[in-house]
């Protein structure tokens, strides 16, 4: 099968059909970092394997370039399977295109729901120990039964922060001729409110992606992947750095999870508690009224763990993780900046105010702004999102 091989695509509002790039190995990458974590190296290369062998490159109607679809007797399948296939492909479709947006900074919604009780599986925090003031509720009325998958940050090119809320779809209808957005998707994805420290906080977009895979298609043609985005914008901007802060946090916690470094995940939750505390001395709050533990006992049990998640770093600095699929091996590589700041969060005596965090991420260029140079697929490694590299070498390559 070919690498180079692409999507039909359609960008936010735009009524012209592009093309995005859109492979195994895109799909994969996003699902290393997105699926289930903690389920170990076996599991997960069980499941981010999968796209190699069961999609197809298919030759575009004029030649010009190869597509990627599924193969045929993935629609053999039983119903409830293809669903599932294309839940996970509308999730590798829309982060690839939050990627292509400039959004580098993603964090799944549902980590910051006031009335969280349960821990979820796309890396948000246990409940109890959820070390921020960030929140996404429900609208009063509410607008669906829903609410969106995702709240994503990037950098405009005033160098404002701009605040999206995005909602990921897997679908077997066609999007070619869905000029606009069907209406119970534009409703979840404002059925949220987001606020800091109890105030209103502007959402800058409402982004809809769509990824069309049909495997009871009859022709090769019809199976390619379609994806389409819609997106409501107010240019307005971001102003609490704290809301930034939050969004990165819950996704480096996601990410060392995801890493099977838990060490250096509980370090960087407890760092954020211990801030948190500090900032709230004086009123007592217990962030979000959740949680009851001690001060001090956080604190011990953080100078506790502090070498073992040294220990997780430095074997990061050396190489951060690999994950074979029996098709391909993924090294996941992190870079120097990034491990410095995942290191800033999990230190209890170094308590960074939040400008100052976004000043380090800004000036380390691990914040992506909307017009980021955003990398073909070539045989160098790829970005999943600022900081995080994905070296893919492929079985009976050299």
């Amino acid at each position: 099968m070919s690498d180079d091989s692409y999507a039909r695509y359609w960008p936010c509002n735009s009524t012209v059909e592009d093309h995005i790039e859109f492979s195994p190995d895109i799909i994969s990458r996003y699902l290393i970092y997105d699926w289930l974590p903690d389920l170990g190296a076996i599991n997960a290369s069980d499941f981010m394997g999968w796209p190699a062998r069961l999609t197809e490159s298919v030759q575009g109607p004029l030649g010009e370039r190869t597509y990627l679809g599924l193969q045929s007797r993935v629609g053999l399948s039983e119903r409830q399977w293809s669903g599932f296939l294309s839940w996970m492909i509308g999730v590798a479709g829309a982060r690839h295109v939050l990627a292509r947006e400039g959004y580098g900074w993603v964090a799944p919604a549902s980590a910051f729901y006031p009335e969280a009780r349960a821990e979820v599986a796309t890396g948000a925090l246990p409940p109890g120990l959820i070390p921020t003031e960030l929140m996404v509720a429900r609208p009063s009325p509410p607008t669906s039964n829903l609410r969106p998958d995702y709240l994503a940050v990037r950098k405009n090119d005033k160098g404002l922060y701009e605040l999206a809320l995005a909602e990921a779809k897997g679908t077997g209808d066609a999007l070619q001729n869905k000029e606009v957005c069907p209406p119970r998707w534009r409703e979840q994805v404002r059925n949220a409110t987001v606020s800091w420290q109890g105030r209103g906080v502007v959402v800058s977009r409402h982004i809809v992606i769509a990824t069309r895979s049909n495997s009871k298609a009859k022709y090769a043609e019809t199976r390619r992947f379609q994806i389409r985005a819609w997106n409501s914008e107010e240019p307005e901007s971001v102003d609490q750095p704290g809301v930034i802060r939050a969004i990165a946090v819950v996704q480096l916690y996601g990410l060392a999870r995801n890493l099977a470094l838990p060490k250096l995940a509980k370090g960087i939750l407890m760092g954020e508690w211990l801030r948190l505390q500090e900032f709230h001395r004086e009123d007592g709050l217990a962030i979000g009224g959740r949680n009851e533990m001690k001060t001090e006992h956080v604190q011990d049990q953080l100078l506790e763990q502090q070498k073992l998640f040294y220990a997780e770093l430095e074997r990061l600095d050396e190489h951060s993780a690999r994950i074979g699929s029996g098709v391909s091996t993924y090294s996941i590589e992190l870079m120097p900046e990034l491990l410095q700041l995942m290191r800033r969060l999990a230190t209890p005596k170094t308590i960074v105010e939040s400008q100052s965090f976004v000043d380090y991420m800004d000036k380390s260029q691990l914040l992506r702004t909307a017009d980021s140079t955003y990398p073909e697929q070539s045989d160098e490694p790829s970005w999943v999102f600022p900081g995080v590299r994905v070296h893919v070498k492929h079985r009976g390559s050299d």
